[in-house]
């Protein structure tokens, strides 16, 4: 979210943040001058503006004692950060500006005033604030007319990570595609694929279709080095593309044929999203394929996952998504252009002796020549792997049932994370947990939604937004609720 957001707004939420995560309801007011190495002044003002900014979801942040702040809202008001991100995101200049690039690309900056409604002096001022945000993923914007200037799939990440972020507010942003065909698309692909989709990660990739055949459709199409080109099509030809229909997305954009290229990326791009394998020969396929093409991925991903311990239920899933996280590198340099890295989660990291395994691994993959991805972003892999065998380690002996249905934005381990959260202060005898796999959700069945995202999933169940980790106001909740039915 960090490159989503200006310096200003992203320290915002940042002091919020400190507020969520805080041991005690109170936090100095030294102690977040420290951490965000911000005056007194400066802190004031942020905290008015927050009240002002954030003022229909009411909640605000109160001063005690002078010296002391915390989160002042009622019980039933439920907030985490990607809601609180989502609305900074769709409320700033950086969104609407980035949506006029991406469908209008107005000539002069005389039409940015226009259709923006802002005067010229502020649209030169924020077109500058634009270009810093821009730089920061390796960008930059041409400005007659208004575009998005760079590497082609840097772009279209930026897209997808902005209108992705947006979305619990914004809602579908992109009416120059049909989102029915869309979601068609996507039902016929996830049983070949072998994936199920959650409700949330439905959404974001049919965002990142739709961003796709939008630059398609627009004359941009997607130029790969040699290296790239031979990834995806050793991984279309795992996969079988040349059998997917990919009809109904031509017709979406008015029958503009789509080429091989640009079929296996609109295909690769599920990995912007988390899914759960449900057919267990399409997982074996995909270790199969890393053993034999990527050997020193697999046995990196091999390596961590033993790590997480070899009575964990399922240490082929673990493998999996370790290689799925990966395959993010394969057409980024850099984690520099990774938008969706998570700035703001508290997990606790694992125990100092877990924590010098993991780092002897990362630090010896960093010298193999065919991991040079390692080497340029050890330490964004480092914390992200010690983040994922702690989660794995603590939810490997969750219990699997029915009622209370668990999404993670972040994919499956994340959920089974939520679970061992939820079963260590609730027996099986209060709470027992949905695992339906099946494309076609039957949300009706579910008495409660717990998700990390603040996506609109269901109008009858009864969701609840939770941080990752759930604060204890997040197990209030849910507690609340328990004792409610």
């Amino acid at each position: 979210m960090r490159k989503l957001l200006s310096r200003s707004n992203f320290r915002k939420l940042s002091i919020i943040n400190l507020l969520f995560y805080s041991k005690s309801e109170y936090v100095e007011k030294q102690f977040i001058l420290d951490k965000m190495e911000i005056t007194m002044k400066t802190l004031n003002k942020d905290i008015s503006e927050i009240n002002e900014f954030y003022a229909t979801f009411q909640f605000k942040i109160e001063v005690y004692q002078k010296n002391l702040l915390y989160l002042k809202k009622a019980p039933e008001v439920l907030l985490n950060n990607a809601l609180l991100g989502s609305y900074m995101i769709y409320n700033s200049d950086i969104y609407n500006i980035s949506k006029l690039a991406f469908r209008i690309k107005p000539d002069f900056v005389e039409q940015v005033v226009e259709f923006a409604g802002i005067s010229k002096s502020s649209a030169y001022s924020r077109l500058e604030e634009f270009d810093d945000v821009l730089a920061a993923n390796s960008l930059f914007l041409d400005r007659s007319p208004l575009n998005i200037v760079g590497n082609e799939l840097n772009i279209r990440f930026f897209y997808f990570h902005l209108f992705e972020k947006s979305y619990p507010f914004s809602g579908w942003e992109i009416p120059e595609v049909d989102l029915e065909h869309i979601y068609s698309f996507i039902e016929k692909l996830a049983p070949y694929m072998g994936i199920y989709l959650s409700p949330i990660a439905k959404i974001d990739y049919a965002i990142a279709i739709s961003v796709c055949l939008v630059r398609i459709r627009d004359g941009y199409y997607v130029k790969l080095t040699a290296q790239e080109r031979k990834a995806v099509t050793e991984f279309a030809h795992l996969y079988s593309f040349s059998n997917i229909d990919f009809t109904e997305l031509e017709t979406s954009i008015g029958g503009i044929s789509l080429p091989d290229t640009e079929r296996h990326l609109i295909i690769l791009s599920l990995r912007l999203t988390s899914f759960t394998f449900f057919d267990d020969s399409k997982v074996q396929r995909i270790l199969d394929y890393n053993k034999q093409f990527r050997p020193s991925r697999y046995l990196l991903a091999e390596e961590i996952a033993k790590v997480a311990g070899a009575d964990y239920k399922d240490l082929e899933m673990l493998k999996a998504e370790l290689l799925a996280y990966f395959s993010k590198f394969t057409f980024l340099e850099k984690a520099a252009q990774i938008t969706d890295i998570d700035y703001f989660s508290r997990l606790t990291a694992p125990d100092q002796a877990i924590q010098k395994r993991l780092q002897h691994i990362i630090d010896e993959a960093s010298h193999d020549k065919d991991l040079i991805f390692v080497r340029k972003n050890k330490g964004v892999i480092l914390a992200y792997v010690y983040e994922f065998v702690h989660v794995a380690m603590l939810s490997k002996n969750v219990a699997n049932s029915i009622k209370i249905k668990v999404l993670s934005k972040k994919g499956p381990v994340w959920e089974q994370f939520m679970k061992y959260e939820i079963r260590k202060r609730f027996p099986e005898k209060l709470v027992i947990f949905s695992n339906e796999l099946n494309s076609k959700e039957h949300v009706i069945d579910y008495d409660v939604i717990v998700s990390d995202y603040p996506a609109a999933i269901s109008n009858e169940v009864p969701i609840l937004i939770w941080n990752m980790p759930p604060t204890k106001q997040d197990l209030k909740a849910l507690e609340t609720m328990i004792y409610t039915f």
